[in-house]
């Protein structure tokens, strides 16, 4: 194996373990926070500053993050604020 970091090989070493079957949740609590694209306007979502120290706002940090799923289909999955 390649000199890793202990993480790392704990993580190559799982693509190698028996995969767990996903379990279908009837309800999530969270959906009852949903909005529909007619519900709210992109351009007032608020730009928050990034750290104190460094006094830039943020903008470009939010991204949606869109993942196939098990079952090949896209879903939305979330919204959120990635720094890099």
């Amino acid at each position: 194996m390649l000199d890793c970091h202990p993480k790392q090989t704990e993580m190559l070493s799982a693509s190698h373990e028996e995969l767990i079957t996903p379990e279908s949740c009837p309800s999530r609590p969270i959906e009852k926070n949903k909005l529909f694209v007619d519900e709210f306007e992109l351009t007032t979502v608020s730009i928050p500053m990034a750290l104190p120290v460094d006094c830039r706002e943020c903008s470009k940090t939010y991204g949606m993050h869109i993942l196939q799923t098990p079952d090949k289909s896209w879903k939305n999955w979330l919204i959120a604020r990635t720094i890099s």
